[in-house]
């Protein structure tokens, strides 16, 4: 009896989890500015140090889930119009597939464009559903020393033949761009791309793209977080 009495207080009680020790899920942003809040800024880097890129809303949800790789300009090893008004690209494509990374440059006519592309939608207050993916884009920037465009040569564009337009033909072997290298316009600040498996800024953008096709004030707004 007093055995047992005596192992009933020396028996180790069950660890009760404590409050503190339960892990405080975050609670995600409602909104574009929430989210943003969060992140650190890349307005310090030079801008000279970049090439940009406008990305159209057609392609937003695809370009936040997947890993950005440069595009083949001749698939299938056919001809297209990027090779037929570009010679280097046309020399190039003697060798098979011919990968093209296009970018804008300076920093000055990047802006011009994103103008351009916004003009309509500005002046109507409205996303027409009819082109609203060329029009409705934002800016982003790729770091130049990059490993798949550090060292390369750029052209003119023929297709626009406006040197502000040029593009790099990349090696096969070297196609994609980490995310790391990668930033994005919005608010008026330069910010990391996130994480593919970060969801969050991707599934903001795409909501309010389609909520901006029926509703004048979220068009504005939205076209306002794009402005460069």
């Amino acid at each position: 009896m007093l055995k047992g009495i005596k192992r009933l207080f020396t028996t180790s009680a069950p660890v009760t989890k404590q409050a503190q020790d339960t892990p405080v899920q975050a609670t995600a942003p409602a909104t574009l500015e929430e989210y943003l809040a969060r992140l650190p800024t890349c307005d310090h880097e030079p801008s000279e140090d970049f090439y940009y890129r406008t990305e159209a809303a057609e392609k937003w949800q695809q370009y936040f889930s997947n890993e950005f790789r440069v595009t083949c300009r001749n698939p299938a090893g056919g001809h297209s119009q990027d090779l037929d008004m570009n010679p280097a690209m046309q020399n190039s494509s003697d060798q098979g597939l011919v990968h093209a990374f296009y970018y804008y440059t300076p920093f000055t006519y990047a802006q011009e464009k994103i103008a351009s592309h916004h003009e309509q939608c500005i002046e109507s207050d409205l996303i027409s559903t009819d082109n609203h993916w060329m029009t409705l884009c934002f800016l982003t920037r790729y770091k130049k020393n990059t490993a798949t465009l550090a060292g390369r040569t750029s052209h003119v564009d023929g297709t626009q033949n406006n040197k502000g337009c040029q593009y790099i033909i990349c090696d096969p072997d070297c196609l994609t761009i980490p995310r790391q290298d990668i930033q994005l316009h919005l608010n008026g600040h330069w910010y990391p791309l996130p994480a593919i498996t970060d969801a969050t800024l991707r599934n903001l953008l795409v909501t309010w793209r389609d909520d901006a096709l029926f509703r004048e004030s979220r068009a504005s707004s939205l076209l306002q977080a794009l402005k460069v």
